[in-house]
Parts: C-alpha cells; structure tokens; sequence
C-alpha cells in the first residue's frame, strides 16, 4: 500500500516498492519478497480498486441485487466507477497495461478481469452463465 504512493515518479517498478517499504519502516531489500516486481503492484492495485468497487455495488444494489431497475444501467455506471478509480495514476496506467499483457502475465491479469466483470454481472442481478441478459 505505502508503495503505490510512489507509483507517480518511479511507475509500477521495483523502485517503488522500495520507497514503499523504507516508508512503512522495513527495508528496501524486502523488495525481494516480490519475485515479480512491478507487476505484483499492479495486480495489488487492480484487486484493490476491484474490492473497492464491490463495496460500492453492494451499497447501491442493497442486500439484494435482483432489485437493479435497469441492469445495463447498473453495469455501465459500474464500469464507470471502476474506470475513474484509474484515474490517480492515468499517467502510469499505460506502463500497468503494458506488464498485465506480458505472456507470463497474462493468466493471472486475466483472472483479475474476469472476476471483475463476474463482480458487476453479479450485483447487476445477472445470474446467468451466458452474455445474452445484456443484447
């Protein structure tokens, strides 16, 4: 966490992690930890801003997300939500594209997007196993 604050200057690389852990009282060779780098920052930040926006969909949709009036509604404000939350790293997010679609990168960026698209269909109140609810 204390290492996205240094996403603007030093991008989604080691070097950030670094800052980040010095910041946070441990030292800069926990970096090590992170075997992957750059990447597992990315993801941290995609999971989080994917757990931020459940919480919002479940204050939205209440206890019962079968009541969303108008689910493509709910769906594009939803992606909305989770676009804007990009925002305070629109500078770096290209870099961030750039590491998620890496070959050794791409099942678990994939996973990443998969679940959140599962998140929204499922407070949109979408319980089906196909695309059709939504053309």
């Amino acid at each position: 966490e204390a290492s996205l604050e240094f996403v603007a200057s030093e991008g989604w690389t080691r070097q950030a992690i670094v800052k980040g852990a010095e910041k946070a009282g441990f030292p800069g060779a926990i970096q090590g930890l992170f075997s992957d780098g750059g990447i597992e920052l990315v993801n941290y930040y995609y999971l989080k801003c994917n757990n931020e926006l459940i919480e919002i969909m479940k204050e939205k949709a209440g206890d019962k997300s079968e009541n969303v009036e108008n689910p493509k509604e709910f769906v594009t404000w939803a992606l909305q939500q989770r676009l804007t939350m990009v925002h305070p790293y629109i500078k770096q997010w290209p870099q961030a594209l750039a590491m998620m679609t890496l070959p050794q990168n791409v099942p678990v960026s994939l996973a990443n997007m998969l679940t959140l698209v599962d998140d929204i269909c499922y407070f949109s109140g979408d319980r089906s196993v196909d695309v059709s609810a939504f053309f």
